[in-house]
């Protein structure tokens, strides 16, 4: 093999390596509260179309083209929790598992009430 070739193949090397290095990721913050705003909107959609809400995320029907997860990026599912007063509350107690906790193992809690308008955020999918 000649040097140039030697020469080619190391930057095409490194090229790929740096590629990886820079890549965009979803932050983990940015993931979980994106979940929980279409988990939301599913609730939302669901006491709608049933003047009740569901007795647990996993009856939830699927919305096409939607993120449907009930995980957050950790892959833990989020907790959700009513009253009978229709406040819905979602949770991840974040990286760690754990109540408490800053940065990656901070608790992500969002509160709302149904019904409600539909987020636009949600229409944001995830693999």
């Amino acid at each position: 093999m000649h040097c140039s070739n030697k020469w080619i193949i190391c930057v095409i090397a490194i090229c790929i390596i740096l590629f990886f290095l820079f890549v965009d990721r979803v932050p983990p913050y940015s993931y979980t509260i994106t979940t929980i705003s279409c988990i939301g909107d599913r609730i939302n959609t669901f006491f709608i179309e049933n003047n009740k809400l569901p007795g647990k995320l996993s009856g939830l029907p699927p919305r096409e083209g939607y993120n449907n997860s009930l995980e957050d990026y950790w892959g833990r599912e989020i907790i959700y929790e009513y009253d009978s007063e229709l406040n819905i509350k979602l949770i991840s107690y974040g990286k760690d598992g754990k109540v408490g906790g800053v940065g990656d193992n901070a608790d992500i809690i969002e509160k709302f009430r149904v019904p409600l308008g539909l987020n636009k955020r949600c229409q944001e999918s995830f693999p």
